[in-house]
């Protein structure tokens, strides 16, 4: 299996950043990466296989028009890349790019990327600031036959932006399906049941005010105080089970526009939930499967008067993965209370499973508990779509809370890790976690 992410070390500027690839042939992984695998510079990688053997990688690349990246090659963890560019007439930049693999014959690539926006120096596109197109390949990524396609339901007549690495992906035969985890908008899917030609969509939280303008104020109320509202913090997973049936993992979010003269909103990032949705829930019904742990037994988030800033809530970045009986399983990072540096709390990664469709959940148990007594920051999980006779996870780990391309911290060296285990899947209670995958900088997943 390979792992892939992005990857630079030559601070401020990154000017060598791109797809960092390691594969492990089922012994051991790779040595360390030591540079890109794309021609020029690039960002935020999606990795994905084909049945017919292909292994490919989509990433974006910051200059010019469309070039979302693909580079492919026959033979998994070996050979040489083939590089081309995934066709467009959008006449704009596309960016952080995510893919699935899928089909009848699963040979088919599905990808879904946003236009530059407004506020990364882009423009809107058919009236949306980040308008979210979707491209296919029937042919294991050699030629395109959908390109730029926006769908009606995230068309200028139901939202008006979307943001960076808020929509996730996910392909199972011909069912394919799309997240989009809106904020100040409804949180959305849309599926295809015939490989991606046509698309329903169904909202998820339906937000109180269709296509709402920031400053424009919500008082649904009447109260003449702005109102804080629930919604999604924009980080989410999607999944597609054996029956068909879509299922979602996403942080609760609280937001509030009091300032109509700031463009900008305010949200709270110690919200705490991480909740799951399925299609039988209906609109706006959701289950809470996560909360930090409250280790202390007090009843309360502690924390050491700050927070790492990763625009989330404190349980987030969530992944999902499903073994052959239909049990679910859901990586995600979250607070530590009784673990933090000076000013900040550590975060780390948890997992649960449901092993009756979603409608209850195990308590979550941390699968990165601090090595030798040393403080670890555990964030952006992504675990193994199949899980088979152990979980397989990688993520990112260093030193320090929050994020230095926000200007939070200095860029410093951090790790991509490996580990997998079975304590969800056994009674035997046992983490195994590998070297780093690579001892590269890591960049947050949308840098400019």
């Amino acid at each position: 299996y390979g792992a892939a992410f992005l990857f630079g070390i030559t601070s401020p500027s990154f000017a060598d950043r791109g797809t960092g690839y390691n594969y492990n042939a089922g012994s051991s992984w790779n040595p360390n990466v030591t540079a890109r695998i794309e021609t020029a510079r690039a960002g935020t990688p999606s990795l994905v296989y084909t049945a017919g053997g292909t292994e490919a990688v989509i990433s974006h690349v910051t200059s010019g028009t469309g070039v979302l990246r693909i580079n492919r090659r026959s033979t998994k963890g070996s050979g040489a890349w083939t590089e081309s560019l995934i066709p467009s007439n959008t006449n704009r930049t596309l960016l952080w790019p995510r893919a699935a693999s899928g089909g009848a014959n699963g040979n088919t690539i599905h990808c879904i990327a946003i236009t530059t926006p407004v506020f990364n120096s882009g423009s809107t596109y058919q009236g949306v600031d980040g308008a979210l197109l979707y491209y296919r390949s029937t042919d294991e990524g050699a030629t395109w036959d959908v390109i730029d396609y926006l769908d009606q339901a995230l068309s200028s007549s139901n939202f008006l932006r979307t943001r960076a690495d808020s929509y996730s992906i996910f392909s199972r035969g011909d069912n394919v399906a799309i997240a989009v985890f809106n904020q100040m908008a409804d949180v959305i899917i849309l599926k295809s049941s015939d490989n991606g030609l046509t698309w329903t969509s169904q909202i998820v939280n339906d937000f109180p005010v269709d296509l709402y303008q920031i400053d424009q104020g919500i008082d649904l109320n009447g109260d003449l105080e702005a109102d804080t509202l629930e919604t999604s913090d924009e980080s989410g997973a999607i999944m597609i089970d054996y029956n068909g049936m879509v299922h979602l993992t996403f942080g609760r979010m609280l937001v509030r526009d009091a300032d109509l003269t700031d463009n900008e909103w305010t949200f709270f990032p110690q919200t705490p939930e991480l909740l799951y949705w399925n299609e039988s829930m209906g609109v706006g019904n959701f289950t809470t499967i996560a909360t930090p742990e409250d280790v202390n037994n007090n009843g309360l988030v502690d924390d050491a008067g700050d927070i790492g800033r990763y625009k989330t809530g404190l349980c987030s970045q969530s992944s999902i993965g499903i073994n052959a009986d239909g049990t679910l399983f859901v990586v995600y990072s979250g607070h530590r209370e009784d673990l933090y540096t000076n000013t900040q709390n550590f975060r780390h990664i948890y997992a649960l499973k449901s092993m009756d469709g979603g409608n209850s959940w195990t308590q979550p148990i941390d699968l990165t508990p601090d090595l030798q007594q040393v403080g670890y920051e555990a964030v952006y999980p992504n675990i193994t779509p199949t899980v088979n006779d152990r979980i397989r996870l990688t993520y990112m780990r260093d030193l320090e809370p929050g994020l230095a391309v926000l200007g939070e911290d200095p860029y410093a060296m951090n790790q991509i890790m490996y580990l997998d285990n079975d304590t969800l899947l056994t009674s035997s209670v046992g983490i195994e976690e590998s070297i780093s995958l690579s001892e590269g900088v890591q960049l947050y997943p949308n840098p400019s």
